[in-house]
Order: C-alpha cells, then structure tokens, then sequence
C-alpha cells in the first residue's frame, strides 16, 4: 500500500482516499507514513469548490456537494489538522459538514438527501437513502472525535444528538433499519 518513503504505491486519485487515509492515520505512525497523508489532505483540498465546499467528483466546477464526502473526507481532515498541527484542515472539514447539514439535511428527521445544489443550495436526489445516512452519520461521530473542544465540537455534540434521537423513530423491532 505505501512504499519505503510513506508515500502510496498507487497514488489515489478521488477524494475518497480520505477513508484509506485516515484508518491509516489512526494505526500507523503519523511520522512514518506523512508522505502519503499530505499528498491525500493536498488531493481533497484541491476538490474544494468555489464556495469552499468539498465536490466528490474530479470536476471543481461541478455544483452538486454528496454526502458522501462528510463520511469519506471529514474524518481524515479533521485528524489530519490535528495530527499534524494544521487547523485550516480541521476548519475544512467542519465547513463541509455545516454545508451539507445546512443544504443538504431535511431539518425536520434530519435524513439526509444525496446532495444538493451549492449554487442554488436546493436538495438533489432523494431523502432517507440509508447509505447517505450512513456516511453522514460516520462522519459526524468520527470527525467529532478527532476535534478539539471548541464551539464547532459542541455543535457538533449537539447535532449528533438530535440526529441519534430523530432516527431511533425509524428502528425496527430487532434493531435493524428500512423495511
């Protein structure tokens, strides 16, 4: 996976190395493997769109944001900012998440759509899509653990809460979710 100098045998080439990148953040030694974790955080930064919102496709310009990203890019941002001392990552990564919780969430039930519109911030796709809130939830729990106390980590908190309490209404009987 990463060669002798820590950087990758393969160089990723979409934003959702940031996955791969932060499991190996939180299993190897950051110095060893720093190569590799700076060429991912620069990879994702160069996604961030005009409105300084992370776009999951390779296309800058594009204006749909997923969902995707608050799972498959916060973490790894946030923990990158923190590892590494560069805070203007962690900000990113709690950028995209206000973003996408703002444009992107159905207030009341809090699902999330698959995307929405940054110019227009109008939802695109469908609501209650269960992988969607997957990724965001992931997101949110482990991006909230890689911040340090702040006013974004108690939003954050706060959000989480909400979120976990909206969802218990759409358990089944044996724990599971859907139908």
């Amino acid at each position: 996976l990463l060669d002798d100098s820590g950087m990758f045998r393969t160089k990723p080439t979409n934003v959702d190395c940031g996955m791969l990148a932060y499991s190996l953040l939180k299993t190897c030694d950051p110095e060893k493997i720093r190569p590799a974790m700076d060429f991912a955080a620069e990879l994702i930064r160069s996604r961030m769109g005009a409105d300084g919102t992370l776009v999951y496709v390779n296309d800058v310009n594009s204006d749909e944001r997923y969902v995707d990203t608050v799972g498959l890019a916060c973490p790894f941002l946030a923990c990158y900012g923190r590892v590494y001392n560069k805070p203007e990552y962690t900000k990113m990564a709690v950028n995209q998440i206000r973003a996408f919780s703002a444009h992107g969430l159905e207030q009341s039930f809090f699902l999330p759509n698959h995307a929405y519109s940054a110019s227009q911030k109008l939802p695109l796709g469908v609501y209650g899509w269960g992988r969607g809130a997957g990724w965001y939830t992931l997101g949110l729990v482990d991006t909230y653990r890689e911040l340090p106390e702040s006013e974004d980590k108690a939003w954050l908190k706060g959000h989480i809460h909400a979120i976990a309490d909206s969802y218990l209404q759409f358990q089944r009987t044996d724990g599971g979710f859907g139908h």
